[in-house]
């Protein structure tokens, strides 16, 4: 009886350590080209913006492996696709901890971009209804923090970093999405047409928002820099912890999305750097680190090589043990302190089932849609 137990046991170790090499060996490899629509069969939708964009997992008729694909309507979200296609397929490209790209299509009602399947699921869903681990909190603000200074350094800038654009791989470490509100700077010449996601906005992107001048108030108008990433991963704390931004504003208080959005900028840029609400809830280092990051001044900010100097990545005091192992983590030797089951390489488990269909587009003349292959 002991020796059949213990025959199970071997073969159950066996199926997980197959079933990891299985999902291991999924990534890595871009689709044969040139891509067409029809080259991949539909899965399972996996994520989607209301009527706008869709994200399915596919799978390659030929060499089937599982990719995602981004479908965009083209009447709806046009200028988005095109951001997102050349930040992946060009900006950030090969930038470690960014999701890989591998090709651009469109056809007469919809743009696509198809990429790596990465299975962990979005920090989003993973946190609903429980707080991360302060080991957690702290893994993901160092991956982001060194994703971050990756691509400010190739001149871009993410506008949103919120806890549903952060995935994980196989090993629980972090790929940073959705690139459709995504920009360029170069030193010394700022960003300055508006991107972002409202709560996660920074003061100095406001500033550059159409109806800025509406609200009434004083504010530099010199447009932004990757600073604005930085206050967003202050947010993305409070948000990742607390499961909302300390700007949070009831919408149903409002007439429509506009006048919401427009008291969410008020508030952002009328709340004394004391009296944001930042959660205190929080582990006492990492309250401290978002106030840093939440500074109106850019400049004042903390960015990557404050937040390695900051105390709460220098000493634990829970454990006494001194030291955030950077290099660990940049050499992706670390141990993630969660890592997501996964069954086979088209396990789908770790995302939401709420999603909506993204309804049939109405025919509209082609465009000159320079970087995306006509299907």
């Amino acid at each position: 009886m002991l020796a059949g137990s213990n025959i199970n046991y071997a073969f159950a170790v066996i199926a997980v350590f197959v079933a990891v090499l299985a999902v291991a060996a999924s990534r890595g490899e871009p689709p044969p080209k040139p891509c067409k629509v029809d080259d991949f069969e539909l899965i399972k939708a996996i994520g989607g913006t209301k009527d706008k964009t869709m994200v399915y997992l596919v799978k390659h008729k030929t060499n089937k492996r599982p990719y995602a694909m981004k479908k965009y309507s083209k009447q709806k979200m046009s200028l988005r696709a095109r951001l997102e296609r050349d930040a992946l397929l060009d900006v950030v490209r090969d930038t470690p901890g960014v999701v890989e790209a591998y090709c651009a299509m469109h056809d007469d009602n919809y743009a696509y971009i198809v990429m790596e399947y990465v299975p962990g699921g979005d920090l989003f869903t993973i946190t609903r209804g429980t707080k991360p681990t302060e080991e957690m909190l702290k893994f993901y603000v160092a991956s982001i923090a060194l994703i971050l200074e990756d691509i400010h350094r190739k001149g871009a800038i993410h506008c949103s970093v919120l806890p549903e654009n952060v995935v994980l791989d196989e090993n629980g470490y972090v790929r940073l999405v959705d690139w459709a509100t995504s920009t360029t700077w170069q030193p010394g010449v700022n960003a300055r047409v508006f991107q972002g996601t409202t709560e996660f906005c920074a003061p100095e992107v406001i500033a550059t928002h159409r109806d800025f001048p509406s609200l009434g108030l004083s504010a530099p108008r010199d447009g932004y820099t990757g600073a604005a990433d930085w206050w967003s991963l202050g947010i993305f704390i409070c948000d990742l912890f607390e499961s909302g931004s300390p700007f949070r504003t009831d919408g149903r208080d409002y007439a429509d999305a506009n006048e919401w959005k427009m008291a969410v900028f008020r508030k952002i840029l009328t709340t004394a750097e004391d009296e944001i609400q930042v959660p205190r809830s929080l582990p006492p280092g990492a309250y401290d680190l978002v106030r840093g990051l939440l500074r109106h001044n850019p400049e004042e900010r903390l960015s990557l090589n404050g937040i390695k100097s900051h105390e709460w990545f220098v000493t634990n005091h829970s454990t006494n043990f001194v030291g955030f192992n950077w290099e660990a983590l940049s050499a992706c030797v670390m141990s993630a302190p969660y890592k997501p089951r996964l069954v086979d390489p088209f396990d789908t488990t770790n995302f939401s089932d709420d999603v909506l269909e993204l309804p049939p587009a109405t025919s509209i003349d082609d465009q000159q849609w320079s970087g995306f292959d006509k299907d």
